[in-house]
């Protein structure tokens, strides 16, 4: 029987095993993304502008989503001191191994279906836990060109729901990222956050186009 762990908390993102977890594989995929890529990240100033928001310094990190590459190369955009914990659907959580991983770094369990009362909450716990970030791909699965087709409206609604603002990114990779240290751009654009009178729908859209936006600019670096 495959064993339940419990749900994320800020208790949990504190524990030394979750952040040795989480920060060792970070600092792992910056080294790697540097050595295997040609990276660079365009706006990096924008992280700093993120943490004014909160507190807590959280955000939501949200990125275009076109291969499994995306995962290393957005975690290799943050600074050192920052963990990330990843929304991930939850059939990555159905073998023992991937059960315990995800679990005990700090991943946050996704069903595509619907938005559950217990992945919201563990959305709240990481925003409100120091040095902790979400990292979101908001289109739900991978588009192989990049573009950015549709954009769901959990984003913002967690956005909205925990009072973070959004930091939209673009992720641009030359060549599929085959051949010797292949171009990447990582561009993110200026944290953007729920106006006063402005409507979920407006401010999803407002979101998508941006999201756009950090796209192709990344993709004119190449």
């Amino acid at each position: 029987m495959m064993k339940k762990y419990p749900p994320i908390t800020t208790e949990i993102l504190n524990r030394w095993l979750t952040k040795f977890l989480n920060g060792f594989s970070c600092w792992s995929l910056r080294i790697y993304c540097r050595i295997r890529y040609n990276y660079k990240v365009v706006g990096g100033k924008n992280y700093q502008q993120a943490a004014l928001f909160k507190s807590s310094g959280g955000f939501v990190l949200a990125s275009n989503h076109q291969a499994f590459l995306d995962i290393p190369l957005l975690v290799a955009s943050l600074p050192a001191r920052y963990f990330a914990a990843f929304m991930a659907k939850q059939e990555l959580f159905s073998k023992p191994l991937g059960n315990w991983f995800f679990s005990n770094s700090g991943t946050i369990s996704v069903n595509r279906t619907q938005l559950e009362k217990s992945t919201i909450k563990a959305c709240k716990e990481a925003l409100e836990t120091p040095n902790w970030v979400m990292a979101i791909f908001p289109e739900g699965t991978r588009d192989g060109d990049g573009s950015v087709s549709s954009v769901k409206g959990g984003t913002t609604f967690i956005s909205k729901l925990c009072k973070a603002p959004i930091l939209p990114a673009g992720i641009a990779i030359a060549n599929k990222g085959k051949g010797f240290r292949p171009k990447v751009f990582v561009v993110i654009k200026p944290p953007i956050y729920l106006e006063a009178d402005e409507t979920m729908e407006a401010y999803t859209a407002r979101f998508q186009q941006v999201l756009q936006e950090a796209r192709e600019e990344a993709y004119t670096l190449l």
